[in-house]
């Protein structure tokens, strides 16, 4: 059974730092904005390749993080933490992709 812990921080706070304590072996990163991890090794450390040495992909949308996670649940087992670095942004693109939607009037 999985745990599901939610870090909220101020920016700058260190949350995404934190990845420089967990054993990268053992982690997966979904990099939703795509940005460089704030510590030294960071791009040698979660890389993004076709085969089952990959510990991190970089996308905002849903359906392909479903994928990816569906991947990891399937394909790699040795996969014990998986961060998810910045949910929120995935959840508000979703309401700005919704925005202009229009309700059935009953």
């Amino acid at each position: 059974m999985a745990n599901t812990i939610l870090i909220i921080g101020a920016s700058g706070s260190g949350k995404s730092s934190s990845l420089e304590k967990l054993n990268e072996k053992e982690t997966f990163l979904v990099n939703v904005m795509g940005k460089s991890l704030p510590f030294k090794g960071g791009k040698s450390r979660y890389i993004q390749t076709k085969d089952d040495t990959c510990n991190m992909i970089a996308s905002r949308e849903h359906d392909t993080i479903q994928k990816g996670l569906d991947y990891i649940s399937s394909k790699l087992p040795h996969i014990k933490t998986v961060i998810i670095d910045d949910f929120q942004y995935v959840l508000s693109m979703e309401f700005l992709k919704r925005s202009k939607e229009i309700g059935l009037n009953y």
